[in-house]
């Protein structure tokens, strides 16, 4: 299993010398992670940097925890979390300078998408360095899915460590209030002293908490079987029929999108789930009939909300991407169009109606799917998270910050970036090929950032992407080109 780091005042838990600390049955995508040694070109030279914020997908008003280990003791560190609207500085907290902890809250009011934590770690003479993790507020009503206490039952003798750092053995089967799990359990005692124990010594209460749900649901009580039913998933995210039977529950409560990211949850877990798939038929014709009704009446807006929901739910639905297109295109997002009806033309290659609609005359255009081999170090840029969509509450000024930063990068012979690819698009029109320029936009990925300027060409009714990517590391500001157009503009123009 990956080492990870995380986890709350653990140095007083395990008394290991060893750096990293590994959990069992941990969920290593739970939490947004940085580790190793500092760049030469940085302020401060320190051999191992580990710096972590758990969890990654957070829901709103829900606790962040960071934490940053060092092999070098510094005088501070503190965090500035962006949370959209608005913004939070916290300060970490240490006994030894080379261990910092903090916790943060998301607002109630923090925008859904992906937000940044930098991490800002300080030595002497004010000399510091910087982490920048990335985390996701997901979308749901937190009123609904609200935490409340619960019991666990210790399965072994256990340690709790509380606030002021006291440390108190539990005994087997001994019964305790929990109420957070990061992945220590917040726990209460009888007495009412709040601390933490190791989650993995304790016995937790999802199949109660499904049950209870269930019979929620039966007596038509539908708030409380939602409640119920997020505690299930909140301690076990794999749980997909308590993800089935939210999403059952929140159509009850006439809550479609949160049903719509539950079936989705369900599907990914389980393709074949055939409730998942029925409800999922229904919220899609929903959907679309009030998109086709939002289009009437000249709603667009509203039209491509219920677009997007129709293929977010069923992205292999012909209709809905040629309608997303022609929706674009009313509205004058001609790029948008495209590349919708692009979609649509993976699906069915010879639909005639689709390949007019994108200009083509011969018999079949054949779409690339995989557009541009890349690099190995970018293998995982479908999993790729855009940022830079204004729906995303990453600030305007990192994404900003980020093409600038390979904009004015330059190339092996002196040419800035911008101005290469400039000249590589003319030359390409000049030899009689059409290049639709999609622009610069920019997504998380692992180990940095993408920054990436898309294009697609068109030769003899083939489509083809050809895309410039770079990975940026926002804290050493380094700029590595990923895959082979990229490499071969910054060693050849």
């Amino acid at each position: 299993m990956k080492k990870i780091f995380f986890g709350f005042v653990i140095f007083v838990l395990f008394t290991s010398v060893s750096l990293a600390i590994s959990f069992k049955d941990f969920d290593e995508e739970g939490v947004s992670l940085k580790a190793g040694p500092t760049d030469v070109v940085e302020g401060l030279s320190i051999a191992w940097v580990e710096a972590a914020l758990y969890p990654k997908r957070v829901e709103k008003g829900q606790e962040l925890f960071l934490e940053v280990k060092l092999t070098s003791k510094v005088e501070k560190v503190y965090a500035q979390l962006d949370f959209g609207n608005t913004s939070e500085k916290v300060e970490l907290s240490s006994n030894d300078g080379f261990s910092w902890t903090g916790v943060s809250k998301t607002p109630p009011n923090i925008v859904e998408g992906g937000h940044l934590a930098q991490i800002i770690i300080q030595g002497k003479k004010e000399k510091q360095i910087t982490r920048t993790l990335d985390f996701v507020v997901l979308a749901g009503d937190t009123t609904t899915a609200k935490a409340s206490e619960f019991d666990i039952t210790t399965l072994t003798e256990v340690s709790f460590v509380g606030d002021e750092g006291s440390i108190k053995k539990l005994g087997k089967g001994e019964k305790i209030a929990a109420f957070f799990k990061a992945p220590f359990y917040r726990v209460k005692l009888k007495d009412g002293t709040e601390g933490w124990v190791e989650a993995s010594k304790v016995k937790e209460p999802t199949e109660e908490f499904y049950f209870r749900g269930y019979k929620f649901y039966s007596n038509r009580e539908y708030d409380k079987a939602a409640n119920s039913y997020s505690q299930a998933i909140r301690l076990d995210p794999s749980y997909t029929k308590a993800h089935y039977w939210l999403a059952k529950t929140y159509l009850k409560l006439g809550k479609d999108l949160l049903a719509k990211d539950q079936l989705i949850e369900v599907m990914k877990q389980d393709s074949n789930f055939t409730g998942a798939r029925r409800l999922a038929s229904l919220l899609v014709d929903n959907y679309y009939k009030a998109a086709l009704d939002n289009l009437g009446n000249k709603n667009y807006k509203g039209a491509l909300t219920n677009l997007n929901n129709v293929l977010a739910l069923n992205p292999n639905m012909l209709s809905a991407w040629i309608k997303l297109g022609e929706v674009h295109a009313i509205v004058g997002s001609k790029d948008e169009a495209k590349v919708a009806w692009r979609e649509a033309l993976k699906i069915d290659p010879e639909d005639k109606n689709v390949r007019s609609l994108l200009g083509y005359n011969d018999s079949v255009a054949k779409i690339e799917k995989e557009p541009v081999r890349v690099a190995s170090a970018s293998k995982k840029l479908e999993t790729k998270k855009d940022l830079t969509n204004n729906n995303n509450a990453v600030s305007k000024d990192f994404v900003k910050d980020s093409i600038k930063l390979v904009q004015v990068s330059k190339t092996t012979r002196g040419t800035s970036v911008v101005s290469a690819i400039k000249s590589v698009i003319a030359l390409t029109k000049s030899l009689g090929t059409k290049v639709d320029e999609v622009g610069w936009n920019v997504s998380a990925m692992e180990n940095g950032f993408l920054v990436q300027y898309a294009c697609r060409q068109q030769r003899k009714g083939r489509v083809e992407a050809e895309n410039f990517d770079w990975r940026i590391d926002p804290d050493s500001r380094r700029v590595i080109a990923l895959n082979d157009n990229a490499k071969l503009l910054m060693t050849r123009w």
